[in-house]
């Protein structure tokens, strides 16, 4: 029993660093996307499966240059890919019903899929990486 309690808590602990931890370099390489230098982490969660989401703070003229530099397009909700990530953030969430400040970038590579949310007034980018599950569940 004592060794099922051990076990148990190691398995929390675990599942809790990877849930939270954040990669920018995983994040830059599999979407050729360079993010700012100054950035805040707000949360970021991976479910080790097949999706990695992040958001993160930013100074506007950080993020008005990644629109500029990587042809970020205004997008209505109608036009918006599927942000599968949005369900596991908990903190900040992009207003995908009034999206007024929205910019957008998608992509896929390799089995890679990515969606970049950029918005203005919050200064505040969304990422979200689809990665294959080579377990195949």
């Amino acid at each position: 029993m004592r060794n099922l309690v051990s076990y148990i808590a190691l398995l929390m602990a675990l599942t809790s660093w990877s849930c939270t931890s954040f990669d920018q370099a995983y994040y830059e390489k599999a979407s050729g996307v360079k993010l700012p230098v100054e950035t805040e982490v707000i949360e970021s969660f991976d479910n080790g499966e097949y999706l990695t989401v992040t958001s993160l703070k930013s100074d506007s003229i950080s993020l008005a240059g990644l629109i500029k530099k990587y042809n970020f397009e205004k997008r209505s909700q109608a036009s918006l890919p599927a942000f599968t990530g949005l369900n596991y953030l908990k903190e900040v969430k992009p207003d995908l019903i009034r999206e007024r400040n929205l910019y957008v970038k998608s992509a896929s590579k390799g089995g890679n899929s990515w969606l970049y949310i950029i918005d203005l007034k919050q200064h505040i980018l969304w990422a979200q990486i689809q990665y294959p599950d080579w377990g195949g569940t």
